[in-house]
């Protein structure tokens, strides 16, 4: 799927393995989620392939640093990308964060996604 220019998403940190259900036998992860922000979406470069190891699949999404508490951890965060409904991100898909990068002074980062 080929990425528009402006996409509305909400980072998903994660928090914990949550409380384990002795009857599934497993553990449901527990995420604390940003409020819904805007980024701009574009395909990785060849040289965001060769450079930072993301596949030609992934998204390449530029988020602004005040839109975000802390910079968002690969392969533990997620991103969830749908459209903001009167401020609730509505029909949304979740995605794996597979890279972040950053720039000084934290104004914005890069950060490769692949969907889930």
């Amino acid at each position: 799927q080929l990425p528009g220019f402006r996409k509305d998403n909400v980072i998903r940190y994660f928090v914990s393995e949550g409380a384990y259900e002795a009857e599934a036998d497993t553990t449901t992860p527990v995420y604390a989620n940003t409020t819904p922000f805007k980024v701009v979406a574009a395909k990785p470069t060849f040289e965001d392939v060769q450079e930072y190891e993301v596949n030609r699949k992934s998204i390449k999404l530029l988020v602004p640093g005040k839109s975000v508490s802390k910079q968002p951890k690969n392969d533990v965060d997620k991103v969830l990308i749908g459209k903001i409904v009167n401020g609730v991100l509505t029909g949304a898909t979740e995605w794996n964060i597979q890279k972040v990068v950053g720039v000084p002074g934290d104004p914005l980062y890069l950060v490769f996604v692949g969907q889930t």
